[in-house]
């Protein structure tokens, strides 16, 4: 069985929010999402999941205003 990696891409000169060196972060995309992590102080941080891009559940109609 292979296990499946996320994608791993350093930010240039994105600056840590939690260490504040500059040029240490990375941005890992996999199936589960996306996060950020530092290699210097070992921060990590998970992308809130978009409500609009997420599963909307049930459609419901909309009213607009009549002109």
């Amino acid at each position: 069985m292979t296990s499946i990696k996320g994608v791993k891409r350093f930010i240039a000169g994105a600056v840590c929010p939690a260490c504040g060196l500059s040029e240490k972060i990375y941005v890992q995309r996999d199936q589960s999402g996306e996060s950020r992590h530092c290699v210097s102080c070992g921060f990590e941080e998970r992308k809130p999941e978009d409500p609009l891009t997420s599963n909307p559940g049930e459609w419901s109609s909309v009213r607009l205003p009549d002109k």
